[in-house]
C-alpha cells in the first residue's frame, strides 16, 4: 500500500513496528534538498500478535490517513484514527473470513472528499467486493467482479478506480476498469518470476506543448513498480496516451503501454511508494517547469537499519538519507 500521510501536510510519513515487542511508532517526515528530516515521532503502544496492517486511507474524511488492521486469526478488522499525528483511537469495523485479503490502496491520500472504498479479494471464490464507508463505518457492500480462483491471479492493488492483477502462473499483468458490463480487462505486459511487485505510483509526468499548427499532450497515469530479483533493476510500467489537436479542432490520440528503467537497487532493500519529496520533485525542466509531483520510493534495509528516500523524478534521481533504526523494526 502507499505510505500514509499521518499529519496534514504534503509529505508521506513512515509507520514502524518492532517485531519483538509489537510496539508501533510513526515518523512524521519532510524531505527537501538532499536529506529527509524527521519533524516528529510518536509511540502508539503495543500491538498483540496476529494483527497486521493491511491498508490505509482517510476513512473519516478528516484529511488525515487512518490505518487499517486485520487479525489473521479471528478476521476482526479495525482502523486507527491518528487524529493529526496524535495517539490512536481504535474503531472496530467488522469481522471477515480469513479467505479474504485486502487489496492495497495506492490512490491519493487524505483528500477529505470521500473515504476510499475498501476492496477485498476472496482467494477461494475469486470474488472481489467493495466496502463503502461513511464516517468510518461500512454502509454498504457491493460486488465488483470475479477472477478465476484456480487460474493463479493475484490482486496487486487499486488506484484511480483500477484494480491491478498479476497471474502468478503466466506472468501476465493488467487491470480492471469499471464498464457498463461490470469490469473490462486491460492487459499491460508480462513480468516473469524474477520480477517482484513493489507498488503502484506516478513515476512519469504528463507533458504538453503548443505550436503554430496546434497542441500536443501526453498523459501518463500511475502505473506499476517492479524490481528484478536477479539484476536489481527497478522498472515502471505505465500507459501513455498522446493527444494531438490541430488548429481546426480535430483531435487524434494514441495509447500504448510502455516500460522505463528507473535505476538499480541492491538486494536486501524493501520498498514503499509515497510522496516523500517536495512539491517541485519530478517536474520537467523548462520555463515554467511542466508536470506535477511524481511519487518517490522509500527503501529500508532490514539488516543494517538504513532508510533512504529515492526521488525518482521521471528517471534516476537523488537519494535522501533518513535516520537508521535497529534491525528489530519493520516498516508496516
Amino acid at each position: 500500500m502507499k505510505a500514509p500521510k499521518i499529519n496534514n501536510d504534503k509529505y508521506s510519513d513512515i509507520l514502524w513496528q518492532n517485531k519483538n515487542t509489537g510496539e508501533v511508532e510513526y515518523w512524521l517526515l519532510r524531505s527537501e534538498n538532499s536529506a529527509s528530516e524527521i519533524i516528529g515521532s510518536s509511540s502508539q503502544g503495543m500491538v498483540g500478535p496476529g494483527w497486521n496492517v493491511v491498508n490505509n486511507g482517510d476513512y473519516n474524511s478528516d484529511g488525515i490517513d487512518d490505518i487499517l488492521w486485520m487479525n489473521q486469526n479471528s478476521g476482526q478488522v479495525v482502523w486507527w484514527d491518528l487524529a493529526g499525528g496524535g495517539q490512536n483511537t481504535v474503531h472496530a469495523i467488522a469481522n471477515i473470513g480469513l479467505e479474504w485479503k485486502a487489496i492495497p490502496f495506492y490512490g491519493t491520500n487524505a483528500t477529505t472528499v470521500s473515504p476510499p472504498p475498501l476492496l477485498w479479494f476472496n482467494t477461494s471464490t475469486g470474488q472481489v467486493v467493495q466496502w463503502n464507508l461513511l464516517n468510518g463505518e461500512v454502509k454498504s457492500i457491493t460486488e465488483v467482479g470475479r477472477a478465476d480462483p484456480n487460474a493463479g491471479w493475484e490482486a496487486l492493488g487499486s488506484n484511480a478506480g483500477k484494480i491491478y492483477w498479476r497471474n502468478q502462473q503466466t506472468g501476465e499483468t493488467g487491470y480492471w476498469t469499471p464498464s457498463s458490463n461490470g469490469q473490462s480487462w486491460n492487459r499491460t505486459e508480462n513480468r516473469g518470476a524474477d520480477w517482484k511487485f513493489l507498488g503502484l505510483g506516478d513515476f512519469r509526468n504528463d507533458e504538453s506543448s503548443q505550436s503554430s499548427s496546434g497542441s500536443t499532450g501526453i498523459s501518463r497515469p500511475p502505473g506499476t513498480l517492479w524490481q528484478n530479483t536477479i539484476t536489481g533493476e527497478v522498472s515502471t510500467g505505465y500507459d501513455e496516451t498522446t493527444f494531438v489537436t490541430t488548429n481546426i479542432f480535430q483531435t487524434y490520440f494514441h495509447t500504448e503501454h510502455k516500460t522505463m528503467t528507473l535505476g538499480y537497487a541492491a538486494q536486501g532493500w524493501d520498498a514503499m511508494v509515497g510522496q516523500f519529496t517536495s512539491q517541485t520533485a519530478g517536474q520537467i525542466p523548462g520555463n515554467p517547469p511542466r508536470g506535477g509531483v511524481t511519487d518517490s520510493i522509500l527503501w529500508h534495509n532490514q539488516s543494517t537499519g538504513e532508510s533512504l528516500v529515492w526521488d525518482v523524478g521521471n528517471g534516476p534521481g537523488a537519494f535522501h538519507t533518513t535516520n537508521s533504526v535497529s534491525s528489530d523494526w519493520n516498516i508496516i
